[in-house]
């Protein structure tokens, strides 16, 4: 591998943003769309800064398409990146420079979540937002297929750096908006069923999804300073304890409907 950095990017019908995330690492060793059937232009104008481009069809969640992504890179490391997010211009040569020091094997890279042109948010669960986004292509350096998971790194040996940070922009933002948790509704339906497979009681369950609003906005908005972000924070704090509860709270209705079923069926 004489390569140095391989950029993965998942896309699905991401005309809106695509450019300006291949634009900010237009520098790239080497970039690899891993695209789930684009309707739109993404593909299109994607071909202006790579043409290795892949085709995965969408399972509602993007690890099994980076994992494909990276079977693929030829580099001796590998940035992964979405659609929607951007590196700033900084980022280039410390990553260079990332890569030259021995004995690591993954960076975190902190996040900004935007939640409109010019405001993140800065404080809660959303700042830092640690993102194990840099890893040495390691074959058994792979997600393991369940959503919203970091990359598993063997052996481990990790390091923050916070000298630059991924732009995260707000044209998916999940806490923009109080309307914004229609977006989550997706990984909600994915995530209860995953629950249903770890055989969690209902009363377990159950217990969760009461406690999981509270619990998430107190630590949020309280003991991680998201108070510090005016409404803006109070909002993204009850918005991440809805989402918490609900996966829950649909698992239980999951279980209620497949007993039903079966003592109907009897």
């Amino acid at each position: 591998m004489t390569k140095r950095i391989t950029f993965v990017i998942n896309t699905c019908n991401e005309e809106n943003n695509i450019k300006d995330c291949l634009e900010s690492i237009s520098w790239a060793d080497e970039i690899i769309i891993v695209d789930a059937y684009s309707t739109d232009h993404t593909i299109k104008i994607a071909r202006d800064f790579t043409n290795n481009i892949h085709y995965s069809k969408s399972t509602g969640y993007v690890e099994t398409s980076r994992n494909f992504g990276i079977s693929k890179a030829k580099s001796k490391w590998i940035f992964i990146l979405d659609a929607d997010e951007r590196l700033p211009p900084e980022a280039k040569n410390i990553l260079f420079n990332l890569i030259k020091i021995k004995n690591t094997n993954g960076f975190y890279i902190p996040r900004r979540n935007y939640i409109s042109t010019n405001n993140y948010l800065k404080y809660g669960y959303f700042y830092p937002d640690w993102q194990l986004r840099l890893f040495k292509n390691y074959y058994k350096n792979r997600y393991s297929g369940i959503i919203h998971q970091q990359i598993k790194i063997f052996p481990r040996n990790i390091v923050k750096c916070s000298k630059f940070e991924i732009i995260h922009n707000y044209s998916r933002s999940k806490y923009s908006s109080f309307f914004s948790i229609k977006r989550l509704i997706p990984y909600i339906l994915i995530e209860s069923k995953d629950l249903l497979n770890k055989n969690v009681s209902i009363i377990e369950l159950f217990s969760d999804a009461v406690l999981n609003l509270p619990r998430h906005f107190v630590r949020s908005f309280i003991y991680l300073n998201g108070y510090r972000d005016g409404y803006d924070g109070f909002r993204a704090a009850i918005i991440f304890g809805v989402y918490q509860s609900l996966i829950y709270y649909y698992a239980v209705y999951l279980i209620i409907k497949k007993r039903i079923y079966y003592s109907n069926n009897l």
